[in-house]
């Protein structure tokens, strides 16, 4: 679990608390009581427990890395894989298989075309969205949703550059 925050940078309460066979909830408040961990409350539409290594204080990229965390612990269950942060404007990247996968995660408002030249290095890319949006990127990528993450199982939660659902396993 501390090994998921770390590669994440910041994780909710209930994208880790399923790990530990009963009792994830009172195992992180220990944690964060016993100084290994931070926690921290976002309140808003929903009420989220958010736990890292460190304080942190910028929301936008607290909620980013809370994208970056359900899309590896979702993938975890499918794939061995490991993840890292890395710094902006991508979140992280996760590499599955020795392949590598950058991620972006873009906010609403948030507009990635003056990514353009900088991604242009990049094999691929998988976007995480609020809300599905038609994106142009100068490589190949599939992108998700914030909502498709948590309610549909993996393999139907992504759509391809066109935004049609990708019922593929992108991660072969």
């Amino acid at each position: 679990m501390l090994n998921i925050i770390k590669s994440c940078g910041s994780v909710a309460g209930f994208q880790v608390e399923g790990l530990w066979s009963r009792k994830g909830r009172e195992k992180l408040k220990k944690l964060a009581f016993g100084g290994f961990i931070t926690f921290s409350r976002l309140e808003g539409e929903y009420k989220l427990n958010v736990y890292s290594l460190s304080p942190q204080k910028d929301v936008n990229t607290v909620l980013k890395q809370l994208a970056f965390a359900q899309l590896y612990v979702r993938i975890r269950e499918h794939f061995p894989c490991g993840a890292s942060l890395l710094p902006p404007p991508l979140t992280g990247v996760i590499n599955i298989r020795g392949k590598i996968f950058p991620v972006l995660v873009v906010r609403r408002g948030e507009d990635p075309a003056f990514l353009y030249g900088y991604l242009r290095g990049f094999p691929r890319l998988l976007v995480i969205a609020e809300e599905l949006v038609e994106l142009d990127l100068p490589v190949p990528f599939r992108v998700t949703t914030d909502g498709d993450l948590l309610e549909k199982p993996l393999r139907y939660a992504f759509y391809d550059e066109d935004c049609r659902p990708d019922e593929a396993n992108i991660f072969k």
